[in-house]
């Protein structure tokens, strides 16, 4: 596609930047800080997949605005397509696109194709922030170029062979504009409590008898895990992209006599504190139940699944010789090479009812959650005739976007629970539905760098498939919001390696999720704020710019911690940090040596004045909430942090079901010796489950790396405050 040049540039500035051009409306969506502008082809103003399926909450203007949001916008349609473009300065950085190309965070001078794709580009997102305030976010799913002066230096251009004009326009800081982004495009899910734990995918073709010896060498050896998980060897057919998934019959038999789920091996799974998540494959085509929906034609089943109390596990096993649905005795019945279909029949099945409809026989005997394959997804379909009448190069980026809400919605939906449903694919608005993995790329640099520039997009729930055999890695992969380890057909069982080896993955494991309180915490600010858990330095210290402009390999993680992995130094921000096992005191900004030893792997560094709390250490996890929680509090002159509780696994966080701790720290200097005063402040709201009394440890850390401990059993959730003198 032809390319602006400088003096075409100029001309199209002077023709549509100076008011609002014939044919493009430039509405306020939110006054000093969202714009939306559109230009109208055959006299159609353009709205995008998005918000015809919901995945964007409604968007409404306040009024419309009489001239462009900024100077220096140029646009024009090209055939069935189009040229957008944006002024860029001397030194301005441009950070966004999600996960494409891994090894740059500042995008200038580069061209980046936004399309999803197989490792190169699994969760491409069209937004632009810049260094000097402002960004850009493309309402759009079609195939486009984003050229961050390349080809002009002074001008992002994106361009599209297909689609129509149709932008939003934020001003503000990098926080400000991913607050506004994630306010039109949906904020970032909140996980259910467990998920932010430890995943452990078992060897492929595993049976139930394995899978339950996975879980008991876990407990055995005391590695906290949550959840296991199952790749395409649990079904009977291997890689079965139908609507008739059915278990392995050799190696998941299931005795129909027993009508509960507490004989069957995931009924076991559940006394031992496990969840059971299974890999599933899909080539459906979502949008002909989306277009339903909206016709008020949908066949979805609208029954749901009563949970128990206990766990938020359900019982669902169903007798297929004394059903009347014919399907269930079917699937029932089916032989494990074709299911019991033939290729006639199962083509038959095909768009017949919704997707998540197969899989409610899997969750009602227990299963709480999914891995996505990314097949299907990112790979092209060139002349797919899709059931919403789109091509492919409209509807291919989107495709994510409609399965990760079938599957978490419908999930919602049918049991009132949250599940642990991840993909390595993405558009605009996928922080709202999916935790992701960065695909099946291991868990070195590159993926590192996919994780933060999620962030950048305003995604939170980010993980990697962990290495083992790499200290850097597994200081990086359990420093994450979630933690996941894939065997696939590997041997890298943590029980299975040496003996200082498990010592090492012990304990990473256990600080992870002592940490599960901080780690919660920062999830709810990302759900209410659009600010990532795991965070580039270039958005957390915009005042340092460009400073951090090339750092991929260090993250702020929340408000307090900074971490750094597969890197020897470690540029330290503005203020007083400490180092997280020693509590030695550095001030920055400074260049600090960032040690590895064989039982440690990067940097984690503490802010001055930080309050974090912390659990002690569990073999797994079941609310969110403790009856035991202590705050470790770091030198500084002052601190403001919270704690935030919910029941950990329903939906009710949406309507505001949970309550936040203030935690506050104050420093009072005296001639002989300091007072440090933490306040923690009452509980403000509630939720299910919630207790009036806790245990409190409050753990002192000094900077010769000495604690100091106070305890307090039974204490109401009503304010405290807690005193040390040094």
């Amino acid at each position: 596609m032809k390319r602006f040049s400088l003096s075409e540039a100029a001309v199209l500035l002077l023709a549509i930047t100076c008011g609002a051009a014939d044919g493009v409306k430039t509405e306020t969506i939110e006054s000093g800080r969202t714009w939306r502008v559109r230009m109208s082809r055959d006299g159609k103003w353009p709205s995008s997949g998005m918000e015809r399926y919901g995945i964007f909450p409604e968007i409404k203007a306040v009024g419309e605005a009489t001239s462009l949001p900024a100077e220096g916008i140029a646009m024009r349609g090209v055939a069935k397509g189009y040229e957008l473009s944006f002024p860029l300065a001397d030194g301005e950085s441009i950070y966004g696109f999600g996960d494409i190309q891994r090894s740059k965070l500042n995008r200038r001078g580069g061209e980046y194709s936004l399309w999803v794709t197989n490792v190169v580009g699994y969760a491409p997102v069209p937004l632009a922030i810049s260094s000097k305030g402002w960004g850009v976010l493309l309402n759009t799913s079609w195939r486009t170029t984003a050229d961050v002066g390349k080809a002009v230096k002074d001008r992002l251009i994106f361009s599209a062979k297909e689609g129509d004009i149709d932008f939003f326009y934020f001003k503000g800081s990098p926080r400000g504009i991913l607050d506004a982004y994630t306010k039109l495009t949906g904020r970032p899910s909140i996980l259910p409590v467990w998920g932010y734990g430890f995943t452990y995918v078992c060897f492929d073709r595993s049976n139930e008898f394995q899978l339950l010896n996975y879980a008991t060498e876990f407990r055995r050896n005391r590695f906290p895990c949550d959840q296991l998980g199952l790749d395409p060897g649990w079904m009977s057919r291997n890689y079965d992209f139908t609507v008739r998934k059915g278990w392995h019959p050799d190696r998941f038999y299931h005795l129909w006599e027993y009508l509960t789920r507490r004989e069957t091996f995931i009924g076991t799974l559940d006394r031992m504190g496990m969840k059971l998540n299974l890999w599933i494959c899909c080539d459906y085509d979502h949008f002909q139940h989306e277009e339903a929906e909206l016709a008020g034609e949908s066949n979805r089943k609208r029954e749901r699944i009563v949970p128990k109390v206990s766990g938020g596990m359900t019982d669902g096993w169903v007798d297929w010789r004394t059903s009347n649905d014919p399907g269930l005795k079917q699937a029932q019945t089916k032989d494990h090479t074709t299911n019991g279909l033939s290729a006639t029949e199962l083509k038959g099945l095909v768009g017949k009812e919704p997707w998540f409809e197969h899989l409610k026989e899997f969750v009602g005997q227990g299963v709480q959650g999914f891995k996505l394959d990314g097949a299907k997804q990112v790979i092209d379909h060139p002349g797919r005739p899709w059931a919403n009448g789109m091509t492919d190069e409209q509807a291919h980026n989107l495709y994510p976007l409609v399965y990760s809400k079938e599957m978490v919605r419908s999930f919602e939906n049918y049991t009132g629970l949250r599940p642990m449903i991840y993909t390595p694919c993405g558009w605009a608005g996928f922080q709202q539905f999916s935790a992701t993995w960065a695909g099946d790329t291991g868990g070195g640099l590159g993926p590192l760098s996919a994780m933060l520039q999620q962030g950048v997009t305003g995604h939170s729930n980010v993980s990697c498939d962990m290495v083992t055999t790499d200290i850097r890695a597994l200081h990086f992969a359990f420093l994450s919001p979630w933690s996941l380890l894939d065997d696939w057909a590997f041997f890298f069982q943590p029980w299975c390696q040496e003996k200082e080896a498990q010592d090492v993955f012990r304990a990473y494991d256990e600080l992870h999720y002592r940490l599960l309180p901080y780690i919660y915490t920062g999830s709810y600010h990302s759900h209410k704020t659009g600010w990532p858990l795991m965070r580039s330095l270039a958005l957390e210290y915009p005042e340092a710019h460009p400073a951090y402009d090339d750092c991929l390999s260090a993250w702020k993680f929340g408000d307090n911690l900074l971490i750094a992995a597969f890197t020897e130094k470690l540029a330290l921000p503005a203020g007083d940090w400490y180092e997280w096992r020693t509590c030695a005191k550095v001030t920055g900004p400074a260049t600090v040596p960032v040690e590895i030893s064989p039982a440690w792997g990067g940097a984690l560094y503490v802010k001055a004045g930080s309050v974090i709390p912390m659990w002690p250490v569990k073999q797994h996890v079941e609310k969110g909430w403790n009856e035991t929680v202590e705050f470790h509090v770091w030198p500084g002159e002052s601190g403001a942090s919270e704690l935030y509780e919910d029941d950990g696994v329903s939906v009710a966080y949406r309507e505001g079901e949970g309550a936040v701790t203030p935690l506050k720290l104050e420093t009072e200097q005296g001639w002989f010796f300091d007072t440090r005063k933490l306040t923690i402040g009452a509980r403000k709201g509630t939720f299910r489950g919630a207790l009036a009394k806790r245990d409190i440890t409050v753990v002192w850390h000094d900077e010769d790396g000495t604690t100091t401990t106070n305890l307090i059993a039974g204490a109401d959730v009503s304010a405290a405050t807690f005193v040390k003198r040094n």
